[in-house]
Parts: C-alpha cells; sequence; structure tokens
C-alpha cells in the first residue's frame, strides 16, 4: 500500500473518532413531582452527532409529557457563627475535607440533583458542632450547623 494511501486512511480513521459529546438533563413534573433524566454520550464523527439528537429527542418527549427541564441543585450549609470552617466526609468519624467557610453554597459538581449520603461539621476557635449526616437526597440540600454553648 502506497504511502500516501495510508496517511490518508489515518487521517480519516482519526476524523472518524475525533470529538465527543455528553449531555444530561433533569426533568420534572410539577403535577405529579416525578422525576426523570435525559443523558445521551457518543464519542467520533458519527458518535457524537447522534448523541446530541438522541438527547434532543429525549427531552422533546419529555417536555410533551408535561415534564419540566430543571437546572442543579444546590448545597447550602450555614453556621450559628459565621467564618466557621465546614468539614465533609463518609461519616461522622471521617470528616477530613475542608469544603469552604460559612456562610457556604456549591452547585452541584456534576450539574445534577441528586446527593450522595454524607456528613457536615462546621469548626472555629478549638469548637466543633456535632456532625450531621444527611441520607441520599434529590433536589436542593440545605444543612444548619450551631456551635453547643
Amino acid at each position: 500500500m502506497n504511502k500516501t494511501i495510508r496517511v490518508s486512511l489515518m487521517l480519516g480513521a482519526m476524523l472518524a473518532l475525533a470529538g465527543c459529546a455528553s449531555k444530561n438533563t433533569s426533568y420534572v413534573n410539577k403535577a405529579t413531582g416525578e422525576t426523570r433524566y435525559c443523558t445521551a454520550s457518543g464519542i467520533g464523527f458519527v458518535g457524537a452527532p447522534m448523541a446530541l439528537h438522541m438527547h434532543d429527542v429525549c427531552a422533546q418527549n419529555m417536555q410533551a409529557a408535561g415534564f419540566e427541564a430543571v437546572g442543579p441543585s444546590k448545597l447550602t450549609i450555614s453556621t450559628d457563627e459565621p467564618e466557621a470552617e465546614i468539614y465533609a466526609g463518609p461519616n461522622e468519624y471521617s470528616l477530613n475535607t475542608r469544603i469552604g467557610t460559612s456562610p457556604f453554597e456549591l452547585v452541584h459538581p456534576q450539574n445534577g440533583r441528586l446527593w450522595t449520603y454524607e456528613c457536615y461539621q462546621a469548626r472555629k476557635a478549638g469548637k466543633n458542632t456535632k456532625p450531621v449526616c444527611v441520607p441520599p437526597t434529590e433536589g436542593d440540600r440545605s444543612v444548619s450547623l450551631t456551635f453547643a454553648d
């Protein structure tokens, strides 16, 4: 096989595999409270446009069925003392990750609506709040942490 043909085939293959698409949207039916999701992803010259088309078809079907698109959820943590450091972890004994200071607000990291089980604690000037653990939830999450007297 001649070199020009091989280079052309390699360039063609690279172009066919170039590009990717991933799209996720949450929908809620305001009348029933039911939540559904449109999720699609694809790779390459054919896969990426197909994924976007599949997502658009799903979105049209959701809207036709009375569902409305909703944005990502938020985590809000407040404390009774401002500027307290907020820590999070998978359980009340592993609160090692400092996520910010109060008042604290975070848009869901994956622009989603589902939050996993997580525990939170505030710390300031040698005082700690009791850990607050929250079960998996959907939608906005609000946590209030109080320092004991």
